[in-house]
């Protein structure tokens, strides 16, 4: 791993960490999966492994999963270093949270790591049931405000952010993600997440990167790993566990 280079935070995961260096600052790093390929578990996991390493993180929640959960198993004398924000009544909430790190402090934010799972989850459902293209206009400029917004805390502060998204089918690797133009023109890397023909096992694929040789670069975690990182017994010692 890259825990001695300035420019990246270990994400704690060998996958990411030896494919991309961890989470890049200054950018943002979106990461691409279907509803149960496991991107909530691996950026909760990322987030606590961080913490417990000494780096700020600021975690945007908007799904409601059970971050508190995971990040109350923390040693108390690093749980200063977490920050929690349940951005689930709306996308004014979340819009909301992105106002108050843009107010933080550059002391407090600078070489901080800030995940947002899902950037779009209220985009999405709004997108669904808006009736006419205004409305999806003004949905669409708000999205892009939401991550001009994160993009300046990043450079700003040299902040490493990740954040998460769904593609649009299933079906189509090559195509495009849930929020189209602006999550991926403010995402400098992207990874898409997705399971493998071993129930248990993740591929990470590079599918967007500053270097182009990266392109379709590969990398593999089981669920197991992700549960050792926030230190949760492996799946053979459990009842049945839903991963998102």
């Amino acid at each position: 791993m890259n825990s001695g280079n300035d420019k990246y935070i270990p994400s704690g995961l060998n996958p990411i960490d030896n494919l991309i260096g961890g989470w890049r600052r200054r950018i943002m790093t979106l990461l691409i999966g279907e509803s149960g390929a496991g991107k909530s578990t691996l950026l909760m996991a990322s987030a606590y492994y961080a913490v417990k390493n000494g780096v700020r993180v600021n975690y945007v929640d908007t799904e409601g999963n059970p971050v508190g959960d995971v990040m109350g198993r923390l040693p108390e004398n690093v749980k200063k270093n977490l920050n929690v924000e349940h951005a689930v009544r709306g996308m004014e909430s979340l819009e909301d949270a992105v106002k108050r790190l843009r107010n933080l402090p550059r002391e407090v934010l600078e070489k901080s790591l800030i995940i947002v799972d899902s950037i779009t989850y209220h985009y999405h459902a709004l997108m669904r049931t808006a009736g006419i293209d205004a409305e999806r206009d003004r949905l669409q400029s708000r999205l892009e405000s939401i991550m001009y917004g994160l993009h300046r805390i990043a450079v700003e502060n040299d902040v490493a952010v990740v954040a998460s998204t769904w593609p649009t089918s299933a079906y189509d690797p090559e195509g495009d993600c849930v929020g189209g133009f602006a999550v991926k023109t403010y995402s400098r890397i992207q990874l898409r997440i997705y399971p493998s023909m071993l129930s248990n096992e993740r591929i990470i694929e590079v599918v967007k990167h500053q270097d182009p040789r990266m392109y379709k670069c590969c990398g593999k975690i089981t669920l197991d790993e992700l549960m050792e990182l926030v230190e949760m017994p492996r799946l053979e010692n459990r009842g049945k566990t839903s991963y998102r």
